[in-house]
């Protein structure tokens, strides 16, 4: 091959690379922009910062069981071949984070429908300035109006992260209301006490476990509170982020940011591989010198020999 074909055949190889690099950076211009649009406002979740111990929404389900209902434990029906109510405690919360170009239009819209549908804002947060506004809100929404509310929330702005997650509470309903039962017993046996005779002492003593009693049932009907049917909520946790709509990036300004990044890296590119096969070869050459210099001196022994 002569040296002019040889020339031109590493120069299309130059050009074919430069080419690649190009076309590369254009390709992931157009995933930086999609990756830039949609998770920029998700980094982290408002409301796991905030201690929103004291604001249980708690919401009950009953449906009915019957003889002919299956199940994987046993299950003895009503004799007279009718149902049981059973009563399931819960709680239910659905997240939504969206962001909106048009974040007046869109909270307006929002606050409507928790008017709309009967619900209350339990906690609200604004935040930032013109242009990088947010909007947290913790709605409780009546349990029958849930998923027309979480459908409707998903609808405004543009949604980044949807979920909703449901924790059963049949069981602590059920402690709480045990305990209760326990505690009314004792005050019941304790009171029949003081129409018996004894010392100021022991009545004094009889009458502080009574108040001590009296002061456990009322914290445990502050909890069985948040279980009453006249406090069933299911929680709805929204966050309005503004985000200013994006300008389209020109094809030809891709170009160009493109036709710069690869006339940068490409002969850097290029060194680095040349560095890399110089340091293999050279490794080569030095394995087969090592090579060719023990067996000169193993075959010069078994001369003598």
């Amino acid at each position: 091959m002569t040296k002019p074909r040889q020339i031109a055949r590493y120069a299309l190889y130059f050009i074919v690379g430069y080419a690649l690099f190009f076309g590369f950076r254009i390709w992931y211009s157009y995933g930086l922009d999609k990756f830039d649009n949609e998770s920029s406002f998700l980094s982290g979740e408002f409301f796991n910062q905030l201690d929103l111990s004291g604001l249980r929404n708690i919401a009950g389900e009953k449906y009915k069981r019957t003889k002919q209902t299956k199940s994987d434990f046993e299950y003895n029906a009503p004799v007279n071949g009718g149902f049981e109510v059973i009563e399931q405690k819960y709680e239910k919360t659905a997240t939504v984070r969206s962001r909106s170009y048009e974040f007046e239009k869109d909270e307006k819209k929002l606050r409507e429908e928790v008017k709309r549908l009967e619900s209350v804002i339990q906690f609200e947060k604004n935040a930032g300035e013109k242009g990088e506004r947010e909007l947290h809100l913790l709605v409780g929404v009546k349990p029958e109006q849930f998923d027309t509310f979480y459908d409707i929330a998903r609808k405004i702005g543009k949604v980044g992260f949807a979920e909703i997650e449901k924790t059963d509470k049949t069981s602590e309903y059920k402690d709480l209301n045990a305990r209760r039962t326990s505690l009314e017993n004792t005050r019941k046996a304790l009171t029949e006490l003081k129409a018996r005779t004894g010392s100021i002492g022991e009545f004094i003593n009889l009458e502080n476990r009574i108040l001590n009693i009296d002061s456990s049932l009322q914290e445990l009907g502050v909890q069985l509170g948040d279980f009453s049917e006249e406090n069933e909520f299911c929680t709805m946790k929204i966050s309005l982020f503004e985000r200013r709509a994006p300008v389209p990036t020109s094809f030809m300004h891709r170009l160009k940011v493109s036709f710069e990044w690869a006339t940068t890296w490409y002969p850097l590119f290029l060194i680095v591989l040349g560095l890399c096969f110089g340091v293999g070869f050279l490794l080569v050459l030095l394995l087969r010198f090592y090579r060719g210099n023990t067996g000169g001196g193993s075959s010069d022994t078994s001369g003598v020999a």
